[in-house]
């Protein structure tokens, strides 16, 4: 690791010593609040944290304040500079409808020497599904609340963040990341969209980027609705053994994983239980209905896909979140409200044609313009150089992959386009990139590899202008698998904690080369 020079500096030669000494850390981080007096923005506390031997964390500067771009936001922000610094900064998204100013979220990070840049996006709120900052008391929409939840606060952050590291460190950062999955990947395509200068390298896992995922979401938990439709733990099972049973095998490795779930068509008909009998080693005809529905695409009248069903495969971890859900979940009430509040109608019956309605609406809604991340013109950010990095789970439960597919096929066209048209020769596929993870589910579970370095990866294809052509991803820490099993209900997964896997660039996959350990990603080449 290059480490910049620390803001207490080293001893100096006595013979060639300027006149003042350099100012000790702890007295320039105090001074930043101090001293501060930029408008728009506050500074509320700057404080010396210590090394932790515990955790790994580094002495760093703390700094937490709020910027206002107007009379109503009130963004609050929190910057981390480490006092051996490697001349990076990076900011890191949030989660569901929340902020994220949490210092174990930045930890990985600081402990890479990297400043770190966080913000709560405009609200208090930390638990991931409330939404009630989005309305007024009077019931009307906070339009500024949402506005710097949509867009404005991220930028709002980087663009302070980067002036405040000038300030601490006597330099600006020679380089800028952002780094997030969910609704941080969602904030990661509005920086490469709106605002291209912001960050020079981007990794945006699993977006948020549209309507589509609530469409999912609120249809597949329906089909669970259904009276006597939800299966018990034993049959959850069963459904994933016999799922396995007829399609792991497709890509060459019987390893627990279906790798093209698209490509398996099994029939949860075949467990239908005979002559009305019901129990664990069987499905009734109920639960065969609703398991064949949440496999299902939904498709509006005109015959597009506005919803996508679930993985065949991915039953352990996608199962037990949508039989948990319910109108008075706290998912749908939030992203209700939120979409209310945000000016396109929602459906109060949660009927499937409300459902669909509601999505045609969004295109004409402040919701479109505020939070949708669908904009294909990425030639601002590819002219700068940027680099983005996109990546998705295969199994993903909460968003499904294809319109992320969708969007990157269509980024690289109209992106291409738009540089020729600017006499640029600058080609999009040599700053955005887009891998799928096998078997992962959202952002961080399912039976597949899910944890990777991503800082390193988009470091070195920034510093040495190669994209990368795989990744290697490995099986979450016990601590963290158990975090996603508790937040998203996932029953334990069946494959190995020793197991690897490639990330491979779309539309590419892991191929077993016939030899070796099938827990090893070295056995398995990307295509």
């Amino acid at each position: 690791m290059l480490l910049g020079l620390a803001p207490t500096g080293c001893a100096a030669d006595p013979d060639t010593a300027p006149d003042t000494l350099p100012i000790p850390a702890s007295e320039k981080c105090e001074n930043l609040q101090h001293s501060w007096n930029k408008p728009h923005t506050r500074l509320e506390a700057a404080r010396m944290l210590p090394a932790d031997v515990t955790t790994g964390a580094p002495q760093i500067c703390e700094v937490a304040g709020r910027i206002s771009p107007n009379e109503t936001s009130t963004i609050g922000v929190v910057y981390r500079f480490p006092v051996e610094w490697n001349h990076k900064i990076v900011g890191l998204g949030g989660g569901g409808f929340a902020g994220n100013v949490r210092l174990d979220a930045a930890l990985p990070a600081l402990i890479k020497g990297y400043a770190t840049m966080q913000t709560d996006t405009g609200h208090a709120a930390i638990e991931p599904w409330n939404t009630a900052w989005a309305v007024e008391e009077d019931g009307s929409p906070n339009v500024e609340g949402l506005i710097d939840f949509g867009y404005r606060a991220v930028h709002e952050m980087t663009v302070l963040g980067k002036d405040l590291a000038e300030t601490y460190y006597g330099q600006l950062p020679a380089k800028s990341y952002f780094q997030g999955c969910s609704q941080g990947g969602r904030q990661g395509m509005v920086a490469a969209q709106k605002y291209p200068q912001d960050f020079d390298g981007i990794i945006a896992g699993a977006p948020a980027f549209n309507d589509v995922a609530r469409v999912s979401m609120s249809l597949i938990s329906r089909a669970f609705l259904a009276e006597n439709a939800k299966l018990s733990v034993p049959q959850i099972q069963l459904v994933n053994s016999a799922a396995l049973t007829a399609c792991d095998g497709e890509d060459g490795a019987v390893d627990g994983i279906i790798s093209m779930p698209d490509a398996c068509s099994w029939d949860p008909q075949e467990l239908l239980c005979a002559g009305g009998v019901s129990g664990d080693d069987c499905l009734s005809p109920a639960q065969v209905a609703a398991v064949q529905s949440a496999y299902s695409d939904k498709r509006d009248m005109n015959g597009k896909i506005v919803a996508y069903g679930l993985a065949r495969g991915s039953e352990l971890s996608s199962f037990p979140w949508f039989m948990a859900l319910d109108q008075d979940s706290q998912l749908e009430t939030g992203y209700y409200n939120f979409a209310s509040a945000a000016g396109f109608p929602t459906d109060t019956d949660f009927s499937t044609n409300d459902v669909i309605a509601s999505h045609a609406a969004q295109k004409d809604s402040l919701f479109d313009r505020i939070y949708t991340a669908d904009n294909p013109d990425l030639s601002e950010f590819v002219k700068e150089e940027g680099k983005l990095l996109l990546w998705h789970g295969l199994y993903d439960q909460l968003l499904p992959p294809e319109p992320l597919i969708d969007y990157y096929q269509e980024a690289l066209e109209v992106t291409d386009q738009r540089l020729l048209a600017k006499s640029s020769s600058r080609k999009a596929e040599e700053s955005v990139q887009l891998f799928t993870a096998i078997g992962v589910s959202h952002c961080l579970g399912g039976a597949g590899p899910s944890t990777f370095d991503g800082l390193a990866v988009i470091d070195a294809w920034v510093e040495s202008g190669e994209k990368p052509v795989r990744i290697v991803a490995s099986q979450p820490p016990p601590a963290m698998a158990a975090l996603a099993r508790a937040l998203m209900g996932e029953l334990p997964r069946l494959t190995p904690d020793s197991m690897t896997r490639p990330l491979c660039p779309w539309p590419q996959l892991p191929r077993y080369d016939g030899e070796g350990s099938l827990e090893i990603a070295a056995n398995f080449v990307c295509r």
